[in-house]
């Protein structure tokens, strides 16, 4: 998989999965596709990142390796995240609330 540097400077750098990684993720594709029809790209994602928790891939990675994987297969992907997941949301700038400090005292 290629992506860009995270600087913005549009060079392209090779994201190298694992073999095996690889193959589990083009199973579950193709598992997927065979029971439901459609590819559940979240599902699948967090499905194969669990089971591969100690290589140090995010989870957008693996979506984004889930999405070409499928497409490449003209499968039809949809966006549903699994049940009992959530996800975090990053607090948006300029949103947090200030600290309340304690008043100056008076120097005299």
């Amino acid at each position: 998989m290629l992506i860009t540097d995270a600087a913005g400077s549009g060079k392209i750098m090779a994201r190298r999965f694992s073999d095996e990684l690889l193959l589990e993720l083009h199973s579950a594709v193709k598992r997927a596709l065979r029971r439901e029809g459609t590819v559940n790209v979240p599902a699948v994602a967090s499905e194969i990142r669990d089971r591969h928790a100690v290589e140090d891939i995010s989870l957008a990675e693996i979506e984004a390796q889930v999405m070409a994987t499928a497409l490449a297969m003209g499968a039809a992907i949809f966006f549903q995240a699994p049940v009992g997941t959530t996800r975090k949301r990053r607090a948006k700038p300029g949103r947090a609330r200030p600290l309340k400090s304690a008043p100056p005292k008076n120097q005299a």
